[in-house]
């Protein structure tokens, strides 16, 4: 059950954290598009989500760098990894 049970922010934060692991499996085999264009609306969702005003709208930010990564014309693994590094230290509700 874990979040099913929990608050619609938690949702958003799994979502997230889900299509970033993913998307860093799509930079090792050289990028996608279309998982790729995911994470805008996932991006969306926690801007949308951002009552508080802190820490959605930083992971939003580096869902869309990862999603320009996984873009890029030879995406990098190791850029996608420190993008969710950096996702993972974000602190509840940070500026």
């Amino acid at each position: 059950r874990g979040v099913a049970a929990g608050p619609q922010r938690a949702h958003g934060y799994f979502l997230a954290g889900v299509w970033a692991g993913g998307a860093l499996l799509y930079a090792s085999m050289g990028g996608n598009d279309t998982y790729a264009n995911m994470a805008e609306p996932i991006a969306v969702m926690l801007d949308k989500d951002a009552s508080f005003g802190g820490s959605d709208r930083v992971l939003a930010k580096h869902l869309r760098a990862i999603a320009k990564e996984l873009k890029a014309k030879k995406p990098s693994a190791r850029a996608v990894g420190q993008q969710i590094l950096a996702m993972q230290k974000v602190t509840a509700d940070s500026k």
